[in-house]
């Protein structure tokens, strides 16, 4: 192995040797990753020093879990690997939250740890062996240290490639402080060329069976989810989703790649009826877990065709059977599809997709409700009062439990992709997801040109509780995004649910929470709403700034509890699988 060499890294001007840190740096430039997000350890002062030098963007962290789930943001909005800096020891079990937020939503991360190792660093009896990383190997693709110096940007490399390959998902690469700081001869480090992995395309038959199916079928529709949103997917589906009238149904990540416009794009929760009522259901890049059902009866037809497409075999026949199961990238398929079923002479079925008439009585009732002008607020008057301002490229970001179905009811996205919690539902997740994706918006506006997209986040007061210190990251990295708090001083789904079963909420009330001043003592705006009509200039004044902006928007509790008697307004319903005994309640209870 070449030798190591400790010092303070290359004389100016020097370019035959190089630090660790540079060669960090320079692997991910490689990738066309400019931004990294870091919450600042003594293990990473050379690694920072390189990247500050190469250009790159530094968001700076308040915690582990938001450093992560940042990077995470950054990568569900640029499509490219996240990077997240931070330390061994406290600071891996402190991000475990957020890698497995990555892990469970398919999200390119890489975590790079700095660890100290020294001539005492490794204790002879410490209670983790840090070579192994044990913490992580549940909730991540690949974790491996970096053995030498002279391979630092192989493994980087090979850490980048595992991540956003084949399923998308969190990688850990651990590396020493000793190393960062380190030089080496530029000529005697390992340099792999990087190699473009192609995705799977769909084998032929497949294809065909698939388009037979749908040439029969009366009411078709397609079911998105994370992976047709990673393979960039939303062209081909517009494309031929317009052609044919086929709703597009999306969920998470698989919002907005055709607009919600409720003829042919819809929100998933808004749009249930719909999945009853079809005979044939294309499902692409979605997992067939709890949310969307298990694909089962009675959330689904049980005569109905399923054909699903997936990058990973492994998801095909998940719960239920499949009759047309598809290993291949979503984007490919689609696109092979449509030049299959124009072959066959495939016409639309009408002048307005199926799904028009199915959700005609429950968008009209839903229009109705959540309209009076005095206090407090309706959460529905929130998802209104956004739409009006949100620009048609606006990216959202959506948290909590009880706001997030006054989210679905009222919000119709344009342009994906949409960030929440989905799928592990951890609280408070959304609010680093919203720092990472307001700097991926800068990044590709400088890009591309033109003006970074506006990132507004809504979110109930439990949820922003978790991670509100990171509207100071946002400030910090100069960002600009917009936080709607609900804030209904309670848990409310709990305490509205405590409310029928007991007539009392025990333990789920909150003290009552200023959130705009947090965002002041931060240096960001801060703006308190208690009447429905002052929400709106609110608005129109964080929209127009250029400092990160919080609306604390005081809401009805009794709206939590009119959600729950009503049927026609329950977006987050129950949905029955595997057996006609399994309920599962998602934003409730079990």
């Amino acid at each position: 192995m070449p030798s190591i060499v400790l010092d303070s890294g290359p004389a100016a001007g020097d370019n035959s040797r190089v630090t660790g840190g540079q060669l960090v740096a320079r692997a991910l430039k490689a990738h066309g990753i400019e931004t990294v997000f870091s919450l600042a350890g003594t293990t990473h002062a050379h690694i920072l020093k390189a990247l500050d030098d190469d250009g790159f963007a530094i968001v700076p962290g308040r915690s582990e879990n938001g450093t992560v789930g940042a990077a995470d943001g950054y990568a569900r909005v640029t499509g490219k690997c996240g990077v997240a800096l931070i330390i061994a020891d406290q600071g891996v079990p402190n991000a475990m939250a957020a890698i497995a937020t990555a892990w469970h939503a398919c999200s390119p991360v890489l975590i790079i740890v700095g660890w100290y190792q020294g001539p005492t660093g490794i204790e002879t009896e410490a209670d983790v062996d840090h070579d192994k990383i044990p913490f992580v190997e549940t909730v991540c693709k690949w974790s491996r240290t970096v053995p030498h110096i002279s391979r630092v940007g192989e493994f980087v490399n090979a850490a980048i490639k595992r991540a956003t390959t084949g399923r998308p998902g969190p990688t850990v690469l651990q590396v020493t402080s000793e190393m960062m700081a380190a030089t080496v001869e530029a000529a005697k480090v390992i340099d792999i060329p990087l190699t473009a992995v192609p995705r799977p395309a769909p084998a032929v038959n497949q294809v065909a069976a698939a388009a037979d199916v749908l040439m029969k079928a009366q009411r078709p529709l397609f079911l998105t989810g994370g992976g047709a949103h990673w393979s960039g997917a939303g062209p081909a589906i517009r494309a031929l989703a317009g052609r044919l009238n086929i709703p597009v149904v999306g969920n998470a990540l698989g919002r907005g790649l055709v607009p919600e416009d409720n003829r042919l794009g819809y929100c998933l929760h808004l749009a249930s009826p719909i999945l009853a009522e079809a005979d044939a259901i294309v499902v692409l890049g979605a997992r067939l877990k709890g949310r969307l059902g298990f694909g089962m009866a009675p959330q689904y037809r049980k005569e109905a065709s399923f054909i699903q497409v997936d990058i990973e075999p492994s998801e095909l026949g998940r719960n239920r059977h499949i009759d047309v199961p598809v290993v291949s990238d979503a984007r490919l398929f689609v696109e092979a599809l449509d030049v299959a079923l124009a072959s066959r002479g495939a016409q639309p079925r009408s002048v307005e997709p199926w799904a028009v008439a199915v959700l005609k009585e429950r968008l009209a009732y839903l229009e109705s409700k959540g309209r009076a002008t005095t206090a407090p607020v309706h959460p529905y008057w929130i998802g209104r009062e956004v739409m009006a301002r949100l620009p048609a490229d606006g990216l959202l970001i959506m948290d909590g439990a009880q706001i997030l179905s006054s989210i679905y009811a009222t919000v119709r996205v344009q342009a994906g992709p949409v960030l929440d919690h989905y799928a592990l539902g951890s609280m408070g997740s959304c609010t680093p997801l919203m720092v990472g994706a307001a700097a991926a918006a800068r990044e590709l506006a400088r890009t591309h040109g033109g003006k970074p997209r506006r990132v507004v986040m809504i979110t109930g007061d439990g949820a922003f509780g978790y991670f509100s210190n990171e509207i100071g990251s946002a400030k910090a990295a100069g960002l600009n995004p917009i936080v709607i708090v609900a804030n209904d001083a309670a848990w409310g789904v709990e305490w509205a649910g405590h409310l029928e079963k007991f007539g009392k909420a025990i333990n789920t009330e909150l003290n009552p929470t200023r959130f705009d001043m947090i965002a002041a003592a931060h240096g960001c705006l801060g703006f308190r709403v208690e009447s429905p009509t002052d929400l709106g200039p609110a608005l129109d004044r964080a929209f127009t700034a250029d400092l990160p902006a919080v609306i604390d928007v005081m809401i009805d509790r009794n709206a939590t509890l009119e959600y729950r008697k009503d049927p026609k307004m329950q977006m987050l319903g129950r949905f029955r699988g595997l057996t006609e005994s399994r309920t599962i309640m998602y934003g409730g209870e079990t």
